[in-house]
């Protein structure tokens, strides 16, 4: 079990930040289906013709191992295709596009408000697999990602 109640396997959508708090991703969600990985990587070797086929071969693979989701997919997808400026995509390109929302502990959110001014009730409280205390979010973090009272 982690600081926020959570077994090791849980926890793997939780990331240690340098801050000393821990963050999740918005976009996390079951693993992107094998057809969702083959529509997504088809669609980027249409737009990106000078890529080769084998370049698109890994990159399916490591969409799959990682255990990137659907949404998560989707989202770097659209991302890409409708920012990106060069003609060449590495791996880290789209496995690297995801969106974290921070969660303090009650202790560290009382010292970033002490620290960085701002008040305790600009958070919001979220409860992590039934955990007994409850860990915090922003409040406009919450209601921009609609992250639930309870994850």
């Amino acid at each position: 079990m982690n600081s926020l109640g959570l077994s090791p396997k849980e926890s793997l959508a939780l990331t240690l930040a340098k801050s000393g708090s821990e963050e999740v991703s918005v976009l996390a969600g079951p693993p992107a289906s094998t057809a969702h990985i083959a529509t997504a990587v088809h669609k980027l070797s249409v737009c990106f013709p000078d890529m080769s086929s084998e370049f698109f071969s890994i990159l399916a693979e490591r969409i799959g191992k990682t255990g990137m989701s659907g949404k998560r997919l989707e989202y770097a997808l659209n991302r890409v295709l409708d920012t990106f400026t060069y003609k060449r995509l590495t791996i880290a390109d789209i496995l690297g596009i995801d969106v974290k929302c921070r969660i303090l502990t009650y202790s560290a959110m009382c010292n970033e408000v002490a620290r960085n001014g701002g008040s305790t009730d600009d958070y919001a409280p979220i409860r992590i697999n039934g955990a007994e205390k409850p860990s915090w979010v922003l409040k406009v973090d919450k209601a921009r990602y609609h992250i639930p009272d309870e994850l």
